[in-house]
């Protein structure tokens, strides 16, 4: 037997014991990966959750704006009459 890695072992013995280890090494690379890709995408649902748009609020608002905006032409137009009417007057 010759000493390889400061043990009494074979080419064949540490050319295993490599291939175990990078065996070893890679499947916890993988693991690791795939519990990285699924806390991005919880991350990523968490965020849209958050930041989701309810389609029937955002229609409210918009008719709410919408009447607000023709009231505030209305009030703007009884303006315009008036300075014109009195305008006229002179």
């Amino acid at each position: 037997n010759k000493m390889m890695d400061g043990k009494s072992s074979t080419l064949i013995d540490v050319y295993h014991n490599l291939n175990t280890e990078v065996g070893l090494k890679s499947a916890t690379a993988n693991r690791l990966a795939s519990v990285a890709r699924l806390e991005h995408e919880a991350a990523q649902e968490r965020v849209a959750s958050i930041a989701g748009v309810n389609l029937d609020e955002e229609a409210a608002n918009m008719m709410k704006f919408q009447q607000a905006y023709m009231a505030s032409s209305r009030v703007m137009q009884a303006a315009n009459d008036t300075f014109n009417t009195i305008l006229q007057l002179r």
